[in-house]
């Protein structure tokens, strides 16, 4: 029960905090939203990478010898 009253306090303190400092808070969104795309776009390319790596050494024959 302490954890579902210290979470309520927690949110309204949340909402507060966004609600009295909103142009702040956009501030700051506008500097890490571009900032969480390039990281998540690197990540895909280095997934797809892996995965298109993965793939075609399946497509290897394997009585390659």
């Amino acid at each position: 029960m302490q954890h579902a009253i210290f979470g309520i306090v927690l949110l309204v303190l949340g909402v507060l905090g966004v609600v009295m400092w909103w142009p702040e808070f956009g501030l700051v969104l506008r500097g890490i939203i571009p900032f969480i795309l390039l990281i998540a776009g690197l990540v895909a390319i280095g997934a797809g990478l892996t995965t298109g790596k993965l793939e075609e050494s399946r497509h290897e024959s394997p009585d390659k010898e």
